[in-house]
């Protein structure tokens, strides 16, 4: 197994799984945020919002667990999008850029978190 992935004391489990539980949290706010009907729908994207909550989605779980960060990635892309092709379900506008605004949010969510935990670990 990896060295970083939650095992030994119970401190690093508790790391990891606050680092799950907050992207969990994050994630839930997106859908809440994405899917409900907007009066402004059609009314042009808000790229830097999707950059922040992507990068906000990625960060928690790269942070304490980097070699995760392949699927962390997989998983954000696929929310993003998935997102995208119901929004016209719920009276939104499918707006594909977003999702090129997403990528880049999760990227520099996943480099910035990885930092940040290699920092920490290694201040540690």
């Amino acid at each position: 197994m990896h060295s970083d992935l939650p095992q030994g004391s119970c401190s690093k489990r508790l790391v990891f799984l606050a680092g799950a539980l907050a992207t969990f949290v994050i994630a839930i706010v997106i859908l809440i945020l994405s899917l409900v009907p907007s009066q402004e729908a059609g009314s042009g994207s808000d790229v830097e919002g999707h950059i922040l909550a992507y990068a906000a989605l990625t960060f928690p779980l790269a942070c304490v667990c980097p070699t995760y960060a392949p699927w962390i990635f997989v998983a954000s892309f696929a929310l993003g999008g998935s997102i995208e092709l119901v929004q016209p379900l719920v009276g939104r506008y499918a707006e594909w850029h977003d999702v090129f605004a997403n990528v880049v949010g999760a990227t520099t969510g996943i480099l910035l978190g990885s930092y940040a935990g290699y920092l920490f670990r290694k201040m540690r």
